[in-house]
């Protein structure tokens, strides 16, 4: 699909805003709000677009770990099943395949150390050597920055939103879980068509909302956005530094949320440090990058891994049944 400049510049502006974000989205591109109506319905039918919920899960105490794994066995059949177990997981909120590096990326929520541990037996027992080789790691943040490739002009309107884990937990009942549930894994148009499937009055769900917002677990609204859709590749770079540091990780938020294609950065305590994710028109100008982050952090990293994202299998920011 070919998108018009119109439509690039508000699909990078109304990105991290979201839905209900018409009038910022008009003032910032100077478009009549009827013309960014037209242009967000035309995304979102071509696909290119989806909203979905910022949900901070690491408030209700669960911590997530990522695994980068190479399975052993090569089966097709094996490997069907492999995918469709984790992607039936309700444990397993990020799933996605690759292409170089390791084949596989998993990110696994769970309340404690022990219960990761249960994951990876499990799993282990039912396919054996399916982590045959693998780097492991926890997150500590995420950060998400505007598509400025799509529209560079947004530099100095537009910056980015992290979520960094939290050591404040609170409780949610039953039915702040099947709200959270729902707004994570059902396609929806309004926040009235939740409240109607829920069986709730809309005035409930506003309430039930905004004292999420209030407790940190429910961060609004964003779109999430398909490169494929319009041709473009997405690059995942694990970056494996010498040693780490609050002042070290601030550089390198900064380098990214300036980088038009650097589009998000997760920090994790493990075998690697970081992990960008870049889009590029061809894979190619994926060197430019990682030449780039080499020249400007030459005495803090030791190197960088290099993988294409070929799908995403599945991604929930709220994946538990119960």
């Amino acid at each position: 699909m070919r998108i018009s400049e119109r439509e690039a510049r508000v699909a990078a502006s109304v990105q991290l805003r979201g839905p209900g974000s018409l009038a910022d989205v008009a003032r910032d591109t100077g478009f009549q709000p009827g013309t960014v109506r037209y242009a967000i319905n035309r995304l979102r039918d071509s696909g290119m677009i989806t909203p979905y919920p910022l949900i901070d899960i690491s408030r209700l105490g669960y911590t997530e770990h990522l695994v980068f794994f190479t399975p052993a066995r090569d089966s097709r059949k094996e490997r069907g099943r492999l995918e469709k177990e984790l992607t039936q997981s309700p444990q397993v909120s990020w799933f996605s395949r690759h292409y170089g590096g390791y084949d596989y990326m998993v990110v696994v929520a769970v309340r404690d150390v022990v219960e990761m541990a249960h994951f990876v037996d499990g799993l282990s027992a039912r396919f054996k050597e399916v982590f045959f080789d693998k780097t492991t790691g926890t997150i500590i943040s995420w950060s998400m920055f505007t598509r400025r490739y799509l529209w560079p002009k947004a530099v100095p309107a537009l910056t980015g939103v992290t979520v960094a884990r939290s050591e404040r937990t609170v409780e949610i009942d039953d039915l702040d879980h099947m709200i959270l549930r729902m707004l994570a894994n059902r396609p929806f148009d309004s926040f009235r068509g939740v409240a109607r499937l829920l069986g709730i009055a809309h005035s409930t769900l506003d309430y039930r909302l905004q004292n999420l917002r209030e407790q940190g677990v429910f961060r609004g609204l964003i779109y999430s956005i398909d490169p494929q859709v319009i041709g473009v590749h997405a690059m995942r770079l694990l970056l494996y530094m010498r040693g780490t540091s609050a002042q070290q990780y601030e550089k390198l938020l900064a380098y990214s949320d300036e980088h038009p294609n650097i589009i998000s950065m997760i920090r994790v305590i493990g075998s690697c440090d970081y992990i960008l994710r870049v889009e590029v028109q061809d894979p190619a100008d994926v060197s430019d990058i990682t030449q780039s982050i080499y020249e400007r952090f030459s005495a803090e990293i030791q190197t960088i891994k290099v993988m294409t994202l070929m799908q995403d299998l599945k991604y929930s920011t709220y994946p538990f049944d119960a």
